[in-house]
């Protein structure tokens, strides 16, 4: 049985492997296309894990989760510090809403989105805090308050040190310096809180994910 060259067109027997006139091969392997199953299209794409942050996405997500944990902090979820771990928690879960689908944050990464909450969220909840003294004129409650734990504790040490120590919060400078020192707690509390809620939550979505 004669066949013809692919490429030539030259008559050839069957079987010849190469073409007597252009040299051409003739054995051709032909691969079948693979089955299309439909469960093929409901494999997902693997996320990975990585310290890459989409820092545009990130600040957007942690300026929101911030502002959130900074007013839930004036609820009684700030009691113990819920709030700010709620804002890096909500950092994460805003964050993977905005971002590429197939990324995911890594522990790591998740804490600093959290920390960044954290930060914003501080600076929030103090410019909120001031409003709230200045419209409702709490500014000589909040004096006396503080004053008033200032002496319980006194009271507890027989320190000379100690009641010096109160005598001296009793003055407009020490008044001052006591919501000095209350902010730079609430903001190192904010950072740390909000860190921890980032890592909680960077790990619930990857259990979420089933990695």
């Amino acid at each position: 049985m004669e066949i013809q060259c692919y490429k030539c067109g030259a008559a050839l027997e069957e079987g010849t492997p190469f073409c007597e006139h252009c040299r051409a091969p003739q054995i051709r392997v032909v691969t079948a296309a693979p089955e299309y199953s439909p469960g093929m299209a409901q494999i997902p794409y693997p996320k990975t894990y990585s310290d890459r942050i989409e820092w545009p996405v990130a600040f957007r997500a942690a300026a929101i989760a911030g502002s959130i944990g900074a007013f839930l902090m004036l609820t009684p979820l700030g009691l113990l510090g819920l709030g700010m771990v709620t804002s890096g928690l909500l950092a994460i879960v805003i964050y993977r809403s905005r971002a590429t689908p197939e990324s995911g944050l890594s522990v790591g990464a998740g804490t600093r989105l959290g920390a960044l909450s954290g930060l914003i969220g501080s600076a929030v909840f103090a410019v909120l805090a001031t409003l709230v003294v200045a419209v409702f004129h709490l500014g000589p409650m909040l004096r006396e308050k503080m004053r008033e734990s200032i002496q319980q504790a006194a009271a507890r040490s027989a320190d000379p040190q100690a009641q010096q120590a109160v005598e001296f919060f009793k003055t407009p400078q020490g008044f001052v310096t006591s919501l000095i020192v209350v902010a730079i707690f609430l903001f190192v509390a904010f950072v740390v809180l909000s860190a921890a809620g980032g890592a909680i939550g960077a790990l619930v979505m990857r259990k979420k994910d089933g990695a």
